[in-house]
Parts: C-alpha cells; structure tokens; sequence
C-alpha cells in the first residue's frame, strides 16, 4: 500500500457496530492493520502513534477533526461520513482530512482511503507529546499525595492536585484560583489554566484542588480530558494526584495519562485494592502496560515482600518506600520545604523513578 509497512490505523469511534465492520475489512488489507479503536475524547487527550486516523464519529465529529489533526500531526485522516457528498468533501478537507468514505465502507475504497492518507504523511515525524504522570492511592491514606508532590518536584512539572492530600505554601502573589475556576470557563480553558497554576518555591508548579473536598465530584464531565490536551499543548511536564479516582475528572486523567503509578501498602489489603483499581482503570481505558506500583512504608517486618506485592496486585513495583515517621513530620505538618524536598525523607528513593518517567 505504501513504502512504510504495515500502515498502523487508528478508529475513532465509539460505535461497536462500525468497529467490528472497520476492523474486518482493515484485518483484509495487505500492509495494515487497526491498532486500537477509541473514542475522539481519549485520542484528544492521549494521542496514539499511529500513520492513519479513520475518523467516524456522531454527526458533527467533522467540527472537531481539525482538533485531531493538531493532536496527531503524523496521522493522514479518513473521514467516514453517512453523505459523501460535494459539500462534506470540501469541509473534511478544510478540516485537514485526505479522503472521504462513504458509510457502509466499500473495501475498495477503504484500501484507496487509507493508502492516500499514509503517503500524504510519509516522512513525517511528530514530536512525542510531554509526559503526563497519573498517581493514584490504591486505599486512603496510602501516600500518593507525597508521591505525586515528589515526582512532579523533581521533573520541575506542573501538578494537578485533586487528592488535596497535602498542604501548599502561602504563595503572596497567588490568584487564589483552583480547578473549579476552569470548570466555570468552559471552552477559554487555555487562557484561563496560566493564571490559575501557582508557581511555588523550587520551580513547581501546582493547580490547586478547592479547600472542599467533595467538590471536586461536582467537576464537569469531559475536564479532564481537556486538561490534558492544554497541559500537553503546552509542553508541561504533569503529574496528577489522581487520590483514589472516585470522580470523574481523575479517571479521565487517568485514561489520558501515559503512565498511571498506583501508590498501595505492603499489606494483602490494600494490594488488593490496587488490584481491583486497576483492573477498573483497564475497563475506562487505561493500557495495561502503563500502570506500575510504588509500595510505600516499607518496614523491616512486614506482611508482603515488594514480590509478594507484584503477585497480590498484578502489577509490576517501579520502587519501594522505606517506613521513616520522623522523617517525614515536616510534610504531616504541612511544612514542606520546597525547596530541599525530597532531600532527607524516603521520597528521594522516586528520583530514579521520576527521571525515568520524564527522560
């Protein structure tokens, strides 16, 4: 089909019917193959490496394809559409399209379709979008406010603090904003997301979670997925204190995170609740392969080895956190020093996690 085989393609859609039909006739094709089918949202927010976006979405997915041609600069774009007309061919190229289909697909013409759209891109590489680091707490009081402050510290990032587990210095200059300011804003999300970030001694920069802490469930659908495409349109490097993802911005963080860390305890209980968060994660949309453990309050004595803790949560251990109480009395205290941390507390064990994550 092209020079560059096999042609990796990318459906985008949430229609299971169109799914099932579009991955039997790809699977045909001689040079391509469907990667993974996903709804527009979730590509917006984290955007596959593919050669091929096969775009068909409702009735005014056509508005936002230019959305998705700036999310994947790489990928040439098939348009399905119900009419295949003069008009739709016009605006789908407008809208940075290569090809128009018309539904039902007539293979013959998919196969065209998408062969257009591969050599339309030949040779261009996109630039890998900026990390985004999801930190989740397997049970309450598990550590992963700590854990999400430190890996977005020492990648000098942005961090998203929807846990509210911790307690932030007085910043003079400060707007007094917090995450409940952008869901007010609504389409200005981007011009609003500087003036809310607080920059903090050490070079952190935060978005703060309201003082409430129930309120973040009352957070519109869709924020998170928009918050993640803004931060990586800006090229911030983010880390998202997710808490135990029980609203919905925090799971759509979570999906659009290329990385997701589960924060759990060396004990069968709340190793099987990471168990149970992540097998929860994978049903929203998260990649199996992108979650991994840090076992914090590691003691001498304790009821699982990190292996032990591998086999009880299904899940791989990227690092294990000694259990230091007096160590750790400045961050209880909500004296955090900025910009020493995490010099002297069991956090620095992240550093090697965090330049790994952001590298």
């Amino acid at each position: 089909m092209t020079d560059r085989l096999p042609v990796r393609c990318v459906l985008v859609t949430a229609d299971r019917a169109l799914t099932a039909t579009v991955t039997e006739l790809v699977g045909r094709m001689s040079g391509a193959e469907l990667v993974a089918s996903m709804p527009a949202a979730q590509v917006l927010a984290n955007p596959p490496g593919c050669d091929v976006l096969i775009v068909a979405e409702e009735p005014d997915r056509l508005t936002g394809a230019a959305d998705l041609a700036i999310a994947c600069p790489g990928a040439g774009i098939v348009f399905l559409a119900r009419d295949a007309g003069v008009g739709t061919y016009r605006a789908a190229l407008a809208a940075g399209a290569r090809a128009v289909v018309e539904l039902p697909p007539v293979p013959a013409q998919l196969v065209e379709a998408i062969g257009e759209a591969a050599r339309s891109t030949a040779g261009h590489t996109a630039p890998e979008p900026p990390p985004l680091v999801g930190v989740a707490a397997a049970t309450g009081g598990a550590g992963a406010s700590a854990v999400a402050l430190t890996l977005a510290r020492v990648a000098g990032g942005v961090l998203v603090d929807l846990g509210g587990g911790w307690s932030r210095p007085p910043v003079p200059d400060a707007s007094g904003g917090t995450i409940l300011d952008l869901a007010r804003v609504g389409a200005a999300l981007g011009p609003a997301l500087e003036t809310v970030v607080q920059r903090l001694p050490g070079g952190l920069g935060v978005l703060p979670s309201p003082p409430q802490r129930d309120a973040v469930e009352l957070l519109p659908p869709g924020l998170g997925t928009s918050l993640a495409r803004e931060m990586r349109s800006r090229s911030h490097r983010c880390v998202a204190d997710l808490g135990t993802l029980g609203c919905e911005t925090a799971r759509e963080l979570a999906v659009a995170s290329t990385r997701l860390v589960v924060v759990c305890t060396p004990d069968l209980r709340s190793c099987s609740a990471a168990r149970g968060l992540l097998t929860a994660a994978c049903a929203w949309g998260v990649g199996g392969d992108a979650a991994q453990l840090v076992v914090n309050r590691r003691r001498r004595v304790a009821e699982l080895s990190a292996r032990g803790v591998e086999r009880a949560a299904g899940c791989p251990v990227a690092a294990v956190l000694d259990d230091r109480p007096r160590r750790m009395r400045d961050y209880e205290g909500g004296a955090v020093d900025l910009d020493r941390w995490p010099a002297g507390t069991p956090m620095r064990a992240l550093e090697p996690l965090a330049r790994e994550l952001f590298r």
